[in-house]
């Protein structure tokens, strides 16, 4: 169990027993299966409106989802999503350019767009997939998300020479954390076959894409970065789910 408490406490703002100064990258292990319990929750919660009588209003529950998402996760994978999409206006710039603009704690209208259609396309999509009884499948997305984070850990290396948040998890990351993270991300998949191995299939591929384009941008991967992978496969996922499942 060893970096589970680690885990929870990077991906929500959940407390959980344990040493908050153990090895950050053992919590690498235990992503795929907090994006499961967070999916799980958020089902809990559209589940949980329906009995409460508003089974006829989709949209109240995939506002509730989206709400408590945001405060589960504080929002920080947001956050990144932001620093990303405002450093797209520096596309000219050098990668030291491009890092500052991560860093800055002010955001931009590139920001501000970015984090709206992102909380737009949630709503709707959540929504859909209440409407049709399918709302479980919240559960695979958010899994597919926090395992392309390992994916991307494992595979890039740090882009600030300074160090950030994200620094501890890529020093440590090795081979088993990534090899663990795809075999439980797999397991979990298995009950949505067969479009749960599906969605694992095509994060794998965009992974290969996100890859590429943060080592041409930005020579590695920062906290920001991770954030805005998380997602982007989140809401591709769940578009996907959306055009199948809805």
């Amino acid at each position: 169990m060893k970096g589970l408490g680690s885990a929870i406490r990077t991906l929500t703002i959940l407390s959980f027993p344990g040493k908050r100064e153990e090895d950050l990258a053992s919590s690498l292990y235990w992503f795929p299966l907090v994006g499961a319990l967070l999916g799980l929750g958020l089902f809990g919660v559209s589940w949980l409106w329906a009995k409460l009588g508003g089974q006829g209003w989709s949209a109240g529950a995939a506002g509730l989802m989206v709400l408590v998402e945001v405060l589960l996760t504080r929002g920080l994978h947001l956050d990144g999503l932001s620093d990303w999409a405002d450093s797209l206006g520096s596309v000219k710039g050098s990668r030291e350019q491009r890092l500052a603009i991560l860093k800055d704690v002010h955001t931009g209208a590139f920001g501000v767009v970015a984090v709206v259609l992102a909380l737009l396309l949630k709503f709707v999509i959540y929504g859909r997939l209440i409407e049709v009884d399918k709302g479980i499948w919240v559960i695979p997305a958010l899994t597919c998300s926090r395992t392309a984070m390992v994916e991307l850990i494992t595979t890039l290396p740090y882009a600030r020479k300074e160090g950030g948040m994200g620094g501890p998890f890529v020093n440590g990351a090795r081979p088993s954390h990534r090899v663990a993270s795809w075999l439980s991300a797999l397991l979990i998949s298995l009950p949505f076959f067969p479009l749960g191995p599906v969605l694992l299939l095509v994060t794998c591929f965009s992974c290969v894409l996100i890859r590429w384009r943060y080592l041409a941008s930005f020579g590695g991967i920062t906290g920001d970065l991770l954030g805005t992978a998380g997602e982007v496969i989140q809401i591709g996922s769940l578009l996907l789910i959306g055009l199948l499942k809805g």
